[in-house]
């Protein structure tokens, strides 16, 4: 068996291999030299060198200096050849090679039995376990709209985020900016996200008191930030204002992500999503930064 870098020419035979929304995401950049570096895959088949018969695959995300296992999968037919330790010995030479890379990380889901597979080989390849306080929350629009909670709520104050005052928006940005408990990129930028999705309130100042943040990926909606100035009810305002105008789009049915990183956003989602089912995660990652380097004739290994 061999490993081999994939490209639109080579890649059909490893498609089935890939989960559904990656490879979605890989279809809509492969064959677009400049789409393909932005969005920063990396993607790997093993296959049989008699048979030419495809046995696995890998594909990786680089954002900034970290390289992301998105997906890895070996055939059953052909595991315990030592396949999967190939993929992650090429991924792991090329990112090296590149200088740009300090760690290769993949984010397991505690309630997946194949990721907590995964995450058991990735361990013993060297990776190390780190746990995470990130949580995810997965519900529909369904659902949500169903919630006890939201189904009454009055959501006259929401407005969405292409409405939202742009002075106001940065003024926000700036009034999070070192905050313990933020976890948005900053500056907020309606570009980033899904403008008619996402939604603020604005108080009578025309202030931003309140903000959803919503992104769409492949067939499901996250909602990746809500802030509230003043209590939580706020946010299930914009909450419940955000599912009426995706329900407009997309059919009940449609999966939502809720992420948490915090006890009280975890508390909140709980209770106002109570039907939302919740997944913990484990870090599995690989430093880079342990080196070798020769000194004086002799290699010598040192940490940055």
């Amino acid at each position: 068996m061999d490993v081999s870098r994939l490209s639109s020419i080579n890649i059909d035979p490893f498609m089935d291999m890939i989960p559904g929304d990656v490879a979605e995401e890989i279809k809509a950049v492969m064959g677009n030299r400049k789409k393909m570096l932005k969005s920063g895959f990396v993607i790997y088949g093993l296959y049989d060198t008699d048979l030419n018969v495809a046995e696995g695959a890998l594909v990786a995300q680089l954002t900034g200096a970290v390289a992301t296992i998105r997906s890895l999968y070996v055939d059953p037919f052909y595991r315990g050849f030592g396949g999967g330790a190939m993929l992650l010995d090429e991924l792991k030479m090329d990112v090296f090679e590149s200088g740009d890379i300090a760690e290769i990380e993949f984010m397991a889901a505690m309630n997946s039995d194949a990721e907590a597979e995964a995450a058991e080989f990735l361990f013993h390849e060297g990776y190390a376990k780190e746990d995470t306080s990130e949580a995810w929350f997965a519900t529909t629009l369904e659902e949500i709209h169903l919630a006890g909670v939201l189904a009454k709520i009055d959501t006259s104050k929401a407005v969405s985020l292409r409405d939202a005052d742009e002075h106001q928006l940065r003024k926000l940005s700036k009034s999070l900016v070192g905050g313990e408990d933020t976890f948005v990129e900053l500056p907020i930028r309606k570009a980033d996200y899904e403008q008619d999705l996402s939604m603020v309130i604005h108080n009578k100042k025309g202030e931003i008191t309140d903000i959803l943040l919503v992104e769409k990926e492949g067939d499901e909606i996250i909602l990746s930030y809500a802030f509230s100035a003043g209590s939580s009810i706020g946010i299930g305002v914009t909450l419940a204002a955000a599912v009426r105008k995706s329900l407009e789009k997309y059919p009940k049915e449609t999966k939502v992500l809720i992420p948490t990183v915090t006890d009280a956003g975890r508390k909140l989602t709980a209770k106002i999503v109570p039907n939302a089912k919740y997944t913990g995660y484990v870090r599995c990652v690989y430093s880079l930064l342990p080196m070798y380097v020769r000194v004086y004739g002799r290699e010598k290994e040192f940490r940055l």
